[in-house]
């Protein structure tokens, strides 16, 4: 085998094994990602069970915290976190939505 030949066989392995690489890397983000999400409707679960609504009000507790995670995390303010606090946040958020809608239709 030429000198050539074996020159481009090993970049096109290195470039496979970088892709590889990359697409390992995004399949972990976007796994964490999606469990992060699910851990915030988890917790909504949970302040549902304990403390569904803030006191005095028929406002749900994890609508207020869901919000104010989020809004947290748009400042910039939490740093390397800012993405995963707004998923927790979107993830009460999402399961306050389901709840909400599903009451209403069952109202309807």
């Amino acid at each position: 085998m030429s000198t050539s030949i074996t020159r481009a066989s090993v970049d096109r392995l290195k470039t496979r094994i970088q892709n590889m690489k990359s697409e390992a890397m995004h399949a972990a983000k976007t796994g964490a990602g999606s469990l992060i999400v699910v851990g915030g409707g988890a917790a909504a679960g949970v302040l549902q069970s304990k403390m569904p609504f803030l006191p005095g009000t028929q406002v749900p507790t994890a609508a207020v915290v869901g919000s104010l995670m989020v809004a947290a995390a748009m400042t910039g303010m939490l740093e390397d976190q800012s993405d995963n606090i707004a998923a927790f946040g979107s993830g009460l958020l999402a399961a306050v939505a389901a709840n909400e809608t599903y009451k209403l239709l069952q109202a309807a």
